[in-house]
């Protein structure tokens, strides 16, 4: 379908269509696309002029509305964009001459308009926003429905069962390892994740590139939902976004096991291999999205807004295609080479060929998804995503319907299934005057208003937003004091409700030193939370906070050992934290569904990749040492989050509240042992030498608080603290901080 002509916009007069003639913009795609100062300065107008004339191109391009009413009576959108009726079925002769024309039977469509198609509302929630204005559901542009339904047999009786493609069969779980990936002799590993609203979606999910995180969050980033990183500088938001758009375009799944092997599974010739421009034929499948008879997702396009100039987005391509070529030459071997046995020199020269071509393909189709644009300040990054991102989005499917590749290595842009924003509390730093309270309340209008355009996008697309984390002083900075000395629990106590007992205990100090316990308001019910405590478990104060109490007392080790023993002897553990709390406000969060906190840990780790190849540990001691960082759900609209109990009816690894991780060059996000999960595995436990003695711990008795020991961390249930103090201090004695 091509773009409506300027001269076919009704609402503009006769001297803007002439000025639009004079300024080469003949469609209103170019319109949309082109930035509004340069609108103001091509056609002469003001800036007030230039957003009501986008308004009216706007109106024109975007799709008339389809009322409920409509889709109810089985009335379809054609091409042109007119509402006709379904025809009626055909019944037998004895039937049609006694029946009545007006009573005639509405039939489905064996196979809706491949554009787009209409999904029950007990499915179809994507989209449906106060800002959409219409009932837009499923974005997917190969709809089958009706066939497929009837395919998979899977009608029901009085009510309805959710629609299944071809591809989703072997999906009932989201990210199930195939029988192909798994190690022999190993335990199927399946996320626990068994949402209904999943069946019939295959774009409903986008993987993080790792299963560990993508477990943590149930299942990876959602479409249909406004999900965010944020976190300290260095944590890996970016890179982890970037691994999310590589797996995306690739359409990739993340392996059970990086360094397994298994038998070759492609039949085709070394020639055949070489000539092909599919990816998939080339590895054989191994760690991609399954498609059953040719049909399904091959992959989607990512658009990557940054707010750090030209310079970061050169930066976000050179890493994308990196871990690209990871991730494929990872699963060409899998492939490709059989376990125990060697190649001949034959055989390496070939597999050299086929890795070169494998690496050039995938290389073309990061650069043809990839899609970057810059911004520096808030009024850009709300014009990108009101006007310039949906009408790239439509410019992309239009090119896919219109044009077809004259060239078999051509590579055509898939449809955007991701859309990434960096770093949007960078555009209001350099404001001068953003302490005033007239700025503060345009700036929340700000964030309101880029919110719902991105809601408006979200529809069958996984929307992250980057955020930045600040120091939290004051109560904040009390509240994160008292909740790792006391634990959750303790914190959700009321006040007395007697006030002579009130005035006691604060003439006293604490109710326990006084040997009476405070008392709740109405017994079995816990008195409502404050403003302070509330805000600490959805603004990333709770998550911030070092994970155990073990934790934090190293950490007061570790700073009185750093200046050398300076400061007093019973200074108090608690005073190195180092809380914080998510930028934007509590404006940003109530249009949040996902919050993904990040930050750094002091603990180190050598190169697993480098690790894994030397077998000397000499060696292995002097490799490159990786920070370990934490990442952990601060809240969830689709799972648990971090401080959620344990269940343990559940798997373990359905049990993940909070996960340890490391930064490689090969992979973005290479997850480590979890915090509330007992780890087997020692190579995970930072590596280190088994005949290395862990020196003990001084501490001073006065700093270590009496109920130490009968206080269990509701974050670290089944951690022990002394795994963690020596996990430090055995990186401390190496000196490696």
């Amino acid at each position: 379908m091509a773009s409506v002509a300027i001269e076919q916009v009704p609402t503009l007069s006769k001297r803007l269509k002439a000025r639009c003639r004079l300024a080469k913009l003949s469609t209103v795609d170019e319109v949309i696309l082109t930035p509004p100062d340069q609108l103001a300065a091509a056609l002469r107008i003001s800036r007030q002029d230039v957003d009501l004339f986008l308004l009216q191109v706007a109106s024109v391009a975007a799709p008339a509305p389809v009322t409920a009413l409509d889709i109810l009576q089985g009335r379809v959108r054609e091409a042109d964009g007119l509402l006709a009726p379904l025809a009626p079925c055909d019944m037998d002769d004895s039937d049609s001459d006694s029946a009545d024309s007006d009573d005639s039977e509405v039939c489905l469509p064996t196979q809706a308009p491949s554009s787009s198609f209409f999904v029950p509302p007990t499915q179809g929630y994507d989209g449906n926003f106060p800002g959409v204005k219409r009932f837009v559901v499923d974005s997917d542009d190969e709809s089958d429905y009706g066939e497929l339904g009837r395919e998979s047999g899977n009608e029901s009786d009085g009510g309805y069962n959710p629609r299944k493609r071809p591809w989703d069969i072997h999906l009932e779980d989201s990210h199930t390892v195939s029988d192909d990936d798994q190690v022999p002799g190993a335990t199927p590993r399946t996320s626990a994740n068994h949402d209904p609203l999943l069946y019939g979606r295959p774009g409903h999910l986008a993987t993080t590139g790792s299963l560990e995180l993508d477990e943590l969050l149930n299942g990876g980033f959602r479409s249909a939902s406004l999900s965010e990183i944020v976190g300290e500088s260095a944590a890996g938001k970016t890179q982890l976004a970037i691994q999310l758009g590589v797996f995306a375009i690739l359409n990739l799944q993340p392996l059970l096991d990086a360094s397994a092997v298994a038998s070759p599974l492609s039949d085709r010739s070394l020639e055949e291999l070489l000539t092909t421009s599919d990816l998939r034929c080339i590895l054989s499948g191994r760690g991609m999205r399954p498609i059953v008879d040719g049909q399904g997702p091959d992959g989607r396009g990512v658009c990557f807004i940054t707010s750090s100039g030209e310079r970061a987005a050169f930066a976000i391509v050179q890493r994308a295609v990196e871990i690209a070529e990871h991730s494929i030459r990872q699963r060409l071997y899998l492939a490709h080479i059989t376990p125990n046995e060697g190649l001949t020199d034959q055989q390496q020269v070939e597999l050299a060929a086929l890795e070169e071509r494998a690496l050039e393909l995938g290389r073309r189709r990061i650069l043809a998804n990839l899609h970057i644009a810059c911004v520096a300040d808030i009024e850009a990054l709300d014009h990108a995503v009101k006007y310039s991102l949906p009408a790239t989005i439509t410019k992309i499917a239009e090119q896919r319907q219109d044009e077809k590749p004259f060239d078999t290595d051509m590579v055509l842009p898939e449809p955007v299934g991701v859309i990434v924003v960096d770093n949007v509390p960078s555009l209001f730093q350099e404001d001068p005057v953003a302490s005033d309270i007239d700025s503060l309340a345009q700036r929340s209008k700000m964030l309101a208003q880029v919110a719902d355009a991105l809601k408006q996008l979200n529809a069958g697309r996984a929307v992250i937003v980057i955020n930045h984390v600040i120091d939290a002083f004051g109560a904040d900075k009390d509240f994160a004091r008292r909740f790792v000395l006391e634990g959750a629990q303790r914190i959700r106590i009321s006040r007395p409700r007697d006030p002579a007992q009130r005035t006691a205990q604060g003439a006293s100090g604490t109710a326990e030193q006084n040997g009476v316990r405070p008392s709740v308001s109405v017994p079995d019910h816990p008195a409502p939370l404050g403003y302070v405590a509330q805000s600490a478990f959805f603004n990333g104060l709770v998550a911030s906070i070092p994970p155990t109490l073990a934790e934090t007392i190293s950490m007061s080790a570790h700073s009185r050992a750093s200046v050398g023993g300076a400061g007093e002897a019973n200074e108090s553990p608690l005073y190195v934290l180092s809380p914080k709390t998510a930028q934007l406000g509590h404006n940003w969060i109530n249009n949040v569904n996902v919050r993904l906190y990040l930050s750094k840990t002091r603990g180190r780790v050598p190169d697993p990749s480098v690790v894994s190849q030397q077998s000397n540990s000499d060696t292995a001691s002097k490799a490159r040492l990786l920070t370990v960082r934490k990442a952990a759900v601060v809240f969830n609209a689709f799972g648990p989050s971090m401080l959620d109990p344990v269940d343990p009816g559940l798997e373990q690894r359905a049990n993940i509240r909070q996960l340890r991780y490391v930064i490689t060059e090969a992979a973005a996000v290479r997850a480590l042992s979890a915090y509330n999960t007992p780890s087997s595995d020692t190579s995970a436990r930072l590596h280190l030498s088994k005949q290395q003695s862990v020196p003990s711990l001084q501490m001073n008795p006065s700093a270590v608080p009496s109920s130490f020991q009968a206080d269990a961390d509701v974050l670290s249930q089944e951690l022990r603290d002394e795994d963690l103090l020596s996990l430090d201090l055995g990186m401390d004695s190496q000196g490696t901080l």
